[in-house]
């Protein structure tokens, strides 16, 4: 990428589907015009099911569909990539909701299941989620909550109703994805 004007800095911060990016713009691949296509896949995931993302760049897919509620393994082989996915995951707090790796596409999918149904590493994984409390939002003055106090109560609820639905679908002995994301282009027929 060549810079033609400017300071030479191309961190970009964008916003997608509730969620906040980050990301170095020339060294990891990211495309705007794609969020009509991420927004709906997002849309066909349920609460509490297993997503594999195979080819997860810095999170489009994987972070929306983490706070939806969805178990996520997302991969990247790109290690500007994985360093910025997971910064987004802290970022957006999906720690335990959305897991990172930095593999080959071909190896990720082939350990996927292992992993996934590895109770040693699911139990580290889950320890990693911060958990909310349910503490009432400080009131304003009136005793009346603010509009910002309203969205951080709402954020409160919908961080413990996803927390359960987690938890819920751990439980399952065996667990299986119930859907593969694979953002590829169209030269790479060999993963079809």
């Amino acid at each position: 990428m060549e810079l033609l004007a400017g300071d030479d800095d191309m961190i970009a911060e964008t916003r997608e589907s509730g969620c906040l990016f980050r990301f170095d713009f020339s060294k990891v691949y990211w495309n705007s015009r794609l969020q009509g296509e991420h927004d709906r896949l997002v849309k066909f995931f349920k609460p509490g099911e297993f997503i594999c993302d195979g080819f997860a760049g810095v999170g489009p897919f994987a972070l929306p569909a983490g706070k939806k509620g969805c178990v996520v393994f997302a991969n990247d082989l790109n290690p500007t990539s994985y360093q910025y996915l997971c910064e987004n995951i802290i970022a957006n707090k999906l720690q335990g909701t959305v897991r990172a790796f930095n593999m080959d596409g071909r190896d990720f999918i082939q350990q996927s299941i292992s992993e996934l149904n590895d109770e040693l590493k699911w139990q580290s994984f889950l320890s990693q989620k911060s958990k909310p409390t349910l503490t009432r939002a400080k009131r304003s003055t009136n005793n009346v909550l603010t509009s910002e106090e309203k969205e951080s109560e709402g954020d409160k609820e919908k961080i413990n109703s996803d927390e359960s639905t987690v938890s819920a679908a751990v439980v399952n002995k065996f667990r299986h994805f119930h859907h593969y994301v694979m953002n590829l282009p169209a030269n790479a027929l060999e993963f079809l």
